[in-house]
C-alpha cells in the first residue's frame, strides 16, 4: 500500500477518516513528536496516516483492542483466519455474532476476536461497528447483493507496519489512566490526540454506540482539566461537537470549527455536514 493512500482499520462511527488530514495539519510535525498518544483510537485514521515514531494507543472497547493486538503481533495468522470465513454469508455472520453470548467468548484469542470484529463490520448493514448498552454487537447482516471483501490483506499488513515502526504500546484503559501512564515515559515532546464520544448536539443525538460505556459530562470536564494540567508538557488536540457547551468548556483553548460529513443516519435526508470543533491546549 502506498504511503499517500489513506489508511484506517475500518468504518467507525465518529471516525476521522475524512478529517484526518485537517487534524494532522493542526498537530505538531512528525519530527517534533517524540511520543504520540491516542486514548480513543477507534479506527485509527489519524494515527495510521501520521505514522508517528513512537506511540501509545488505547480504547475501552476490548474487542477493538484485541484486533489491534492481532494486527501488530500476528498479522499473517489473522489474515488466514479471515480467509477461513466465507464471504457475505448470513449463517456465518449469525454464528460470529452469537459468539458473544457463548461461554467460550471470553476465552477467545486476539486473532479470533480480531477476525470476528473485522468480519462482522465488513458484512454488516452500513458496514459499522455498534454495540448496545449490554455491550453486545447489535447490527444486522447487510441484506443486499453487495459482495464484500472482509480479508483486506494489503491493509492489514500496512497497519502492521505502522504499529511495528512506532513501537506501539497498546492499552485497554480509561483515558485518564492512559494520560497518566504516558507521563511516566521519558520522552520530552509528547503529543496527544483525543477523540472522545462527542458532547450531544441535541437530546436525541447521543449516538455513541461503539462502546457500552456512557461518556458523561463529568468525563468531558475531566478530559478538559487534564489538557489544562499537562499544558506545559503535553500538546493535546481534542475533537468534539462545536456547540455552545464545548465552546464554553474549551474557552481557554485555541479553537477551530470544521464542517464534516455525517453518513450514519437511518434517514438519508438527515445526513449531511455538521460542525465539529478542534480544541488545542497549545
Amino acid at each position: 500500500m502506498k504511503n499517500n493512500r489513506t489508511l484506517s482499520l475500518c468504518r467507525w462511527v465518529g471516525g476521522k477518516y475524512s478529517q484526518q488530514k485537517e487534524i494532522i495539519n493542526e498537530l505538531p510535525s512528525r519530527d517534533d513528536i517524540d511520543l504520540y498518544i491516542e486514548p480513543f483510537i477507534g479506527a485509527g485514521s489519524v494515527f495510521f496516516n501520521l505514522r508517528p515514531k513512537k506511540a501509545i494507543i488505547s480504547d475501552t472497547n476490548p474487542e477493538l483492542i484485541a484486533t489491534y493486538r492481532a494486527i501488530k503481533n500476528s498479522p499473517l495468522e489473522l489474515i488466514e483466519k479471515l480467509k477461513s470465513l466465507p464471504n457475505s454469508c448470513p449463517k456465518t455472520f449469525s454464528e460470529q455474532k452469537d459468539l458473544q453470548e457463548s461461554d467460550e467468548f471470553h476465552n477467545l484469542k486476539d486473532i479470533d476476536r480480531g477476525a470476528r470484529l473485522l468480519y462482522l463490520q465488513n458484512n454488516s448493514f452500513a458496514g459499522i461497528w455498534r454495540v448496545n448498552k449490554s455491550g453486545l454487537y447489535d447490527v444486522s447482516f447487510r441484506n443486499d447483493d453487495t459482495k464484500t471483501n472482509h480479508v483486506r490483506q494489503e491493509r492489514i499488513l500496512a497497519m502492521h507496519k505502522v504499529l511495528i515502526d512506532a513501537n506501539t504500546k497498546i492499552l485497554c484503559a480509561d483515558f485518564r489512566d492512559v494520560i497518566k501512564y504516558s507521563h511516566s515515559q521519558p520522552e520530552v515532546k509528547k503529543v496527544t490526540f483525543l477523540d472522545p464520544p462527542y458532547y450531544p448536539r441535541s437530546k436525541t443525538s447521543n449516538f455513541t454506540g461503539y462502546t457500552a460505556n456512557k461518556f458523561t459530562t463529568d468525563d468531558q470536564i475531566d478530559l478538559r482539566n487534564l489538557a489544562l494540567k499537562y499544558k506545559q508538557t503535553n500538546k493535546m488536540l481534542i475533537t468534539n461537537s462545536y456547540i455552545d457547551q464545548t465552546i464554553e468548556l474549551y474557552a481557554d483553548f485555541n479553537q477551530k470549527c470544521i464542517g464534516v460529513p455525517r453518513s450514519v443516519n437511518s434517514d438519508t435526508k438527515k445526513r449531511g455536514k455538521v460542525n465539529d470543533g478542534i480544541f488545542m491546549n497549545y
